[in-house]
């Protein structure tokens, strides 16, 4: 027996990690709508790296005070 083909269609058709599923919109002739976004998510990890890139200016500045 062989695999079935993927799907030509759809918001896996283009695979997890290619351009076209990265790019967050569909394409110009697509009729389904681009994936909803957590928006606590996006937010909690735009928070993280706000810390994260806070403490590396701290820790290239010496410790001091900016």
């Amino acid at each position: 027996m062989s695999k079935p083909a993927p799907p030509t269609t759809g918001p896996t058709a283009a695979g997890p990690g290619s351009p076209a599923a990265r790019s967050g919109s569909p394409s110009v002739g697509s009729s389904h709508s681009a994936p909803a976004i957590d928006v606590a998510l996006l937010a909690d990890k735009v928070y993280r790296l706000f810390l994260a890139d806070l403490s590396l200016q701290r820790r290239r500045a010496g410790g001091r005070k900016e």
